[in-house]
């Protein structure tokens, strides 16, 4: 999730921009709720911040822990909903002391809670528990809300709905409809820099006393070159691309990567997953279809090594070449036993070389040699 927050020059003002899934902590990433604490924490405790919203939802526990820490704020809280509040993002939307702006197009909605289980009928009785006393959780939070009956909430989670910006407003879910228009911007009394009742961050100051007020955009103005008011937008978008090309910055190590551009390096990192799973799915098939070949040998490999399938595979030829070795090497050792025992029998041929019990010892002795010989000899 984006989480970055702009204050104005005395601290008055804030706006905190929430974009993106609440996360949890991975590899690859940190929990949404301690990388929101360490920017909450910027915030004066009595400053008006104007939080601009658009997630699919995520974590319970990361979405939960952010709206605890936003119900305790004494300062005013605006919620600007720009594309939707889904799922657990919706926690921050059902705050008492935060009103919810719904801009025209976007979309709020609600469901039960999902999980990904394993183990065995008692874990998996446990989690639907868990999972019931979490939905149950949200569903107060929602009537409380709305004050709607708390059974109705419930009904409407269990359909997983939808509710349009106008449908949101209309259930209390939202508190205003932001219609589609353009909002020009202008300063409040302090010479504050406002966009469409939004206070800006950034210190800039504009003419004293203007009034906020909402311009429908005339297509006729677009297609009129002489209109002023076309003239001027078009000169002022000019200088605002001369002013972004003046003012770029040289990215030389990845932090500065990550703070000027946070959505392109989320982008690279889940590239760049997605290419080590993709190629640990292939390795890990490639090691399945030599397996038969030495199993304790590419089960090393997948867990403990990490080698590749012809890396594996070299390993198992030289495993088997010493295997040979050590077979051939006992079938020498055997031949020899044979032509030993043989000699003794041959010498035992003497009359005077031994008793019969003896000469039959050594025959006995002689037919397990050649036994074990003849059965290494099969296996080479």
């Amino acid at each position: 999730m984006l989480i970055q927050i702009q204050t104005n020059d005395d601290g008055s003002q804030a706006t905190l921009d929430l974009i993106g899934t609440f996360d949890n902590d991975g590899f690859f990433s940190v929990s949404s709720d301690k990388s929101f604490v360490s920017e909450y924490r910027k915030i004066s405790p009595n400053a008006d911040i104007t939080i601009n919203l658009n997630s699919p939802g995520g974590s319970v526990n990361s979405a939960m822990t952010i709206r605890n820490l936003l119900a305790q704020h004494k300062g005013k809280i605006t919620c600007n909903v720009l594309g939707w509040a889904a799922s657990a993002a919706t926690f921050i939307t059902s705050l008492a002391n935060v009103h919810v702006r719904m801009m025209q197009g976007s979309f709020l909605m609600i469901h039960n809670p999902l999980n990904v289980a394993m183990g065995n009928q008692h874990a998996l009785r446990k989690q639907a528990d868990n999972l019931e006393l979490i939905a149950n959780s949200m569903a107060r939070i929602y009537a409380d809300k709305s004050g709607m009956d708390i059974n109705e909430i419930k009904r409407l989670m269990d359909a997983e709905t939808w509710f349009s910006a106008e449908d949101a407003v209309k259930c209390h879910l939202a508190d205003e409809l932001i219609p589609t228009s353009k909002v020009v911007a202008q300063a409040d009394t302090d010479g504050t820099p406002v966009l469409g009742g939004v206070a800006l961050s950034g210190g800039l100051k504009h003419p004293q006393n203007l009034v906020i007020k909402e311009e429908k955009t005339d297509m006729a103005d677009i297609k009129n070159a002489t209109n002023p008011n076309v003239a001027n937008k078009l000169t002022d978008a000019q200088a605002s691309v001369k002013s972004s090309v003046s003012s770029a910055v040289a990215i030389t190590s990845i932090e500065q990567l990550k703070s000027h551009y946070p959505e392109l390096t989320n982008a690279l990192v889940n590239d760049a997953v997605n290419a080590a799973l993709t190629a640990e799915r292939s390795r890990l098939k490639s090691l399945d279809a030599i397996r038969d070949k030495n199993p304790q040998i590419v089960d090393n490999a997948k867990y403990v090594t990490f080698a590749d399938a012809a890396q594996t595979a070299l390993a198992i030829l030289q495993q088997s070449d010493l295997t040979q070795h050590n077979k051939a090497e006992a079938v020498k050792k055997d031949a020899e036993n044979v032509a030993d025992t043989l000699s003794k029998l041959s010498a035992s041929s003497n009359p005077d070389a031994g008793t019969s019990s003896e000469n039959m010892t050594g025959t006995v002795a002689a037919s397990q040699a050649w036994i074990s010989l003849m059965e290494k000899t099969k296996e080479l």
